[in-house]
Order: C-alpha cells, then structure tokens, then sequence
C-alpha cells in the first residue's frame, strides 16, 4: 500500500502544473511573434513588439530593452498591448508587467516605439536584458514564483546573413538530405 501511495504521490507531483516551465520573451517585428527581422524605415515611426512565448502560464514579467544607441535611432515609449496588463518603470531602464490573470501560449504584452532619422546598420541587435538587481529576464508564473526566461534578439535589418534562428521552416526532401552526404 505504501508503494501504491507513494506512487500516486510521484506521479501527481510530475503532473504538476505548478512546475515552472522555463518560456521565453522576445522583439518581434509582428504582434505575434511570428518574425525578429525587423525592418527599420528611415523618417517613419515604426513599432518593435514584445512577445511572451509562455508555454506553462504566466501572470508578469520584469526586463529592460537594450537597443542600438546614437543620434539618428530613437525610443519614443512604450505601451501595454490591452487594457488588463499593468506596467511600472520604463522599458528602457527597468520594466514590469503584470498581466492581470494566468496567460499560456505566445501573446503581445507590450508595444516600444521608434523613429529612425538614418539609416540603421544592417543585423543590428536588439534584445531584452535583465533587470537592476535581477539575474535575467524574469517571468512570473501562476502560482507568482519568479523564474528566469530565454530572451530572444531582434535583428534590425537583416540582410540575409544574421536571420533569426527559425525552429522550422519549409524545405524540399533534396535539402534534407545534403544536410548528410
């Protein structure tokens, strides 16, 4: 009986939802999260979006934005992507969020604003970074126990030679196999 219990026991705790589940957080050219190719327009206004890719739920996040500095690339702010999410800070010195609920899957959490008076260098890198006092960018998950996310790069005008890393993408049964010959 006591192995049949512990058992149960074991299983139920595997089972668990209540583990944290390591998502990840990324600059996306699309709401999405669909592309990190970010393409910059010279004297246009132009939107980069965070995307939380949170495959166990998570209720906020703290980060900060790190983007290329100099006088022709500008941050105009940032806004929340609804009405239920709550921001303090700034993005661009220490930002948190609290999403208003448990939120699974991939969703927009927030909007940063830019204007370009020249042209960016192609496969510039932008990123999220961790937070003062923090050891990286930080999830809240649902049961409100912080733990660290994987954060994704934008890359501002990629030219082919710094394209973001796609898990899967399309390709022919010819491609497959030169990858072993």
């Amino acid at each position: 009986m006591k192995k049949f219990v512990l058992t149960v026991a074991m299983v139920a705790l595997f089972a668990s939802p209540s583990f944290a589940q390591t998502g990840a957080m990324g600059l996306f050219a699309d709401n999405q999260g669909l592309s990190c190719n970010i393409t910059v327009p010279v004297l246009a206004p132009f939107n980069i979006y965070v995307v939380h890719k949170s495959p166990g739920g998570a209720t906020g996040a703290q980060w900060v934005m790190n983007a290329p500095t100099g006088p022709t690339f500008f941050f105009n702010g940032g806004s929340v992507a609804n009405a239920n999410i709550l921001s303090i800070g700034a993005a661009d010195s220490d930002l948190s969020l609290a999403y208003g609920g448990c939120i699974s899957g991939d969703f927009h959490t927030y909007t940063l604003a830019f204007f370009a008076t020249a042209a960016v260098p192609n496969c510039s890198y932008m990123s999220l970074v961790a937070a003062p006092n923090k050891v990286g960018v930080i999830s809240v998950d649902c049961i409100f126990a912080e733990i660290p996310v994987i954060p994704g790069q934008g890359i501002l005008n990629a030219d082919g030679t710094c394209d973001c890393n796609v898990a899967t993408q399309e390709s022919t049964w010819g491609k497959v196999k030169s990858l072993y010959r």
